[in-house]
């Protein structure tokens, strides 16, 4: 009898999208909420604040008609001095207040200082407000971007030149070779690290005040301005620094202001020198800057996070700990146990994150309760996003959910009062939002909320066209995912191509900024190529997707562990498809010890992503026919998923029946087809719900479901079921040929060469006939089809024409087993024989093939 092809149904990675950061540098602004304080009777005077406005950088120039305003206080305007007067009837010196500052055309430099001011008992000690043309801190930070990138680009090229050129005169050792290339990949780690930097760290240099700044930091500036950095680091010698620093302590009168101006200096001195590449003396400007005064909140806010990008959250943790003993302000104390819990999340620590956020939200919400203005609100929303994202990160999707709900309401309410501060927020949250119901397939849901997502972010560009563009990649790279989950595969590619091309404009100058972008989207396209039966073109794009995931696995390990294990599964799943089963072998198992591992960090969460893996190499080791040790895994996969199912019923049931209808393969081999026929009745049982519920999606699944069943009736020598699901299979795979699936052409014919041998052995003539041609014209090359013909012909009696057909397709090899065709009707013959069926042209045709063999 002819051996036909199990059709296995090889499990996809459902790919998890990454969080989307939005990397928008807008002004803080804060909108009061119109809340009535009530009266503090023992206060018996009025308090006055008085400040000037001025212009960044400008001689001190005043501005005219700022509004500023506070809660507590009627709104001032600046007059032509840029003078203002808030007058607080029910506070005293020493209360902090929050200022709004607001003109149009301008924004706010110095936030921080102005979030919290604290009220005078000296009236004529007046507060500072600096501001600048809205966009002219973007050019600025610009243009030092540009002189650091160069500087590292120039710096990077010689350092390579000079290691390129002992390498290339090095040619008999090879230990000294593999010395120098192991620089070479040093060096290489080492730029994309400063690169990804140098931003940050002219958005820094950018905010400084020449006004208010020394004369000292004015002096470097202006020869960073001209390109000169070598010259600005002379400038900040530690000689300069420690006489600076001598000269300002005898200053008793300004020491708080001279402090911060002294620590400003090694500050930026620690910028310059990361932008020269040389982060080691940027920590060690960061750490004398540190015994000089260790109280100071920003620097130890900026060596925590320095030492967070070199993902040394231990140390991190510390000096965000100091931070938050010397906080000031609430929102201060919630701003660096907040980075305390986004460390303890990168360490897997689940509990502890989510207490430090716990307690960051708690002192927004006590902020709120003592001034309600808007920016608290919007702090609370980001940190309700950060904590869908830790209950995500362990699977708890309905507390996920939950964050993110009251996120978006907070969010809902303040949207038209602060623009495009609360918007970033807004569609962030979102998109989390229709991450997570994807992640539960409920599909519609997760589209309504891309929409919004979408109609948000469209509804007016924000101030950073970079951002601006980037958020609508990611947005159009999760469409695409979503689309690809429903079937839409047209429509999928559409929107990854648009996210693809999106991202591809943006790191036109600065491509190692969006490398993990770029890997998404090939990733994602490999994918989308592979549901197509593209497979080379998936191949291609996975193979340059596990390019990218190794060199950022190799940068950061705990970052991108189970982007790599996701990039191997994916990549084996094509190698399978195209027949490529050692290299398969090799990339799941890679996988499979990887998910493993993380499985052991964090139990409960990668269990599925696991059993994926173990079934998909239990399907290949089907396909080698290492049966029992197909069944073993498959097994192993059971438990994982029934565990899973037991904890969230209703989310992996889908799973567990794809699981159960590729068991049944091995089962078939062995020839324990009982077996078979059991798991696969109980996958169709599941199935035929989905089915029910969205044929769209579930109808390919539903297909293989049936051909498989009526594969093992076939195979059990039971005709009369077998043509009945291989019936099933026919109509919807027809139905797949016809939409957007062409790969299945090539099934679709050999369903209907099964039903041609059916129906003859059900002694059906006409419709093996009928389904003998329209085998022929989906395979006409097919050379076991074109020979099944003569069977036809033998049944009409038509000897001579059968056996036409048969002798000039006897010699074929069939691909699928390597056989000679001869061979297989032959073994197709003598099973007519075993059933019986008479007829006096039948023993003729076994001697002619018998003879051929």
């Amino acid at each position: 009898m002819q051996q036909h092809k199990y059709c296995y149904t090889l499990g996809k990675t459902r790919l998890r999208p990454c969080s989307l950061t939005f990397y928008y540098f807008i002004m803080r602004r804060f909108c009061l909420s119109l809340v009535i304080a009530h009266c503090t009777l023992f206060l018996s005077a009025e308090t006055v604040l008085r400040g000037l406005v001025k212009l960044q950088s400008s001689g001190s120039k005043p501005l005219v008609g700022v509004e500023i305003s506070a809660f507590g206080a009627n709104p001032a305007y600046t007059n032509n001095q840029g003078q203002f007067e808030l007058v607080f009837p029910n506070k005293r010196a020493g209360d902090a207040v929050t200022l709004v500052i607001q003109k149009q055309g301008f924004e706010l430099i110095n936030t921080r200082e102005i979030s919290k001011v604290v009220l005078r008992n000296d009236s004529n000690d007046p507060v500072t407000i600096v501001m600048s043309k809205a966009g002219e801190r973007d050019q600025q930070a610009l243009s030092y971007y540009n002189i650091f990138s160069q500087r590292i680009t120039s710096s990077f090229a010689e350092d390579l030149n000079r290691i390129q050129e002992q390498l290339d005169k090095t040619q008999d050792d090879q230990e000294k070779r593999k010395t120098l290339q192991a620089e070479i990949d040093l060096l290489k780690e080492e730029r994309y690290k400063l690169l990804n930097q140098v931003e940050n760290l002219a958005r820094e240099l950018a905010k400084v005040d020449l006004d208010q700044a020394s004369e000292l930091t004015n002096q470097v500036l202006r020869q960073v301005e001209n390109g000169n950095i070598r010259a600005a680091l002379n400038l900040l010698s530690e000689e300069a620094l420690e006489k600076q620093w001598l000269k300002i302590r005898n200053q008793e009168m300004k020491l708080a202001f001279a402090k911060k101006q002294a620590i400003e200096a090694y500050l930026v001195k620690a910028n310059l020198q990361l932008g020269m590449g040389k982060p080691q003396k940027a920590f060690t400007t960061y750490l004398k800057a540190h015994q000089k005064d260790s109280t100071h909140y920003t620097l130890n806010i900026r060596i925590g996070k320095f030492l967070s990008q070199r993902h040394q959250s231990q140390k991190a943790i510390a000096y965000f700990r100091k931070a938050f003993a010397n906080a000031t302000f609430l929102d201060e104390k919630a701003e660096a146990l907040g980075y305390i819990a986004t460390e303890y999340r990168y360490l897997g620590d689940y509990k502890k994150a989510a207490d430090y956020q716990a307690q960051a939200i708690q002192f927004y919400q006590q902020a709120f309760e003592e001034e309600p203005i808007d920016f608290y609100q919007i702090e609370l929303a980001r940190l309700k996003i950060n904590s869908s994202l830790l209950f995500r990160d362990q699977a708890k999707f309905p507390q996920a959910q939950a964050q993110l709900e009251e996120a978006i309401r907070l969010l809902l309410t303040i949207r038209e009062k602060e623009g495009s501060y609360a918007k970033v927020f807004l569609i962030n949250a979102y998109q989390k939002k229709a991450s997570i119901l994807k992640e539960l397939r409920q599909y519609e849901p997760a589209a309504a909320a891309l929409d919004l997502a979408l109609t948000t972010a469209q509804h007016g560009q924000t101030s950073d066209t970079t951002s601006y563009l980037i958020a609508l990649a990611d947005i159009y790279n999760d469409k695409g995912l979503l689309e690809m989950d429903q079937m839409q595969l047209e429509t999928a590619e559409a929107s990854l191509l648009r996210a693809a091309t999106l991202y591809v404009s943006v790191s036109a100058n600065d491509k190692v900024r969006y490398l993990d972008k770029i890997r998404q989207v090939k990733n994602n396209l490999g994918v989308l190529y592979n549901k197509s039966g593209k497979h080379l073109d998936s191949y291609s794009f996975l193979g340059q997707t596990l390019t990218l995931t190794r060199q950022l696995f190799e940068l950061n390990p705990a970052r991108f562990r189970k982007f790599y294990a996701s990039t191997l599964l994916n990549i084996g799943v094509v190698a399978f498809d195209l027949q490529q089963l050692k290299e398969a072998e090799d990339y799941l198992k890679e996988a499979i010890a990887i998910y493993r591992q993380l499985c052991l960090l964090h139990p409960g969460v990668y269990e599925v992503d696991l059993n994926q893996g173990l079934s998909n190499l239990a399907i290949l080791y089907t396909r080698l026919e290492k049966l029992q040790e197909a069944i073993l895994l498959f097994q192993e996969a059971q438990q994982l998923l029934e565990q899973q199912i037991s904890k969230r019923p209703g989310l992996y049931e889908f799973d567990l029946a794809l699981l159960r209808l590729n068991l049944a393969g091995p089962y078939a081999g062995l020839e324990q087809i009982e077996k078979a026929l059991v798991v696969s009745q109980q996958a169709l049982e599941t199935i035929l719900q989905k089915y029910d519920e969205d044929p769209a999606i579930y109808g390919e699944t539903l297909a293989k479901v049936s051909l498989n069943i009526g594969l093992l009736y076939y195979e059990d020598q039971r005709y009369v079921p077998a043509k009945q699901h291989l019936e099933q299979a026919e109509a919807q795979f027809a139905t797949l040929v016809k939409g957007q699936a062409p790969f299945y052409q090539e099934l679709l014919g050999n369903i209907k060469d099964i039903l041609t041998l059916i129906y003859l052995f059900v002694e059906d003539l006409a419709k093996a006939e009928q389904k003998n041609m329209e085998a022929l014209e989906l395979l006409p090359d097919n050379p076991l089809v074109r020979a099944h013909k003569g069977h036809v012909q033998l049944y009409q009696g038509n000897w001579e024409a059968a056996k036409k057909s048969y002798l000039k397709n006897a010699p074929s090899i069939h691909a699928e087993k390597h056989k000679k065709v001869a061979t297989i009707l032959e073994e197709e013959l003598l099973a007519f024989k075993a059933k019986k069926v008479k007829h006096p042209l039948l023993p003729k045709a076994i001697r002619l093939m018998q003879k051929q063999n």
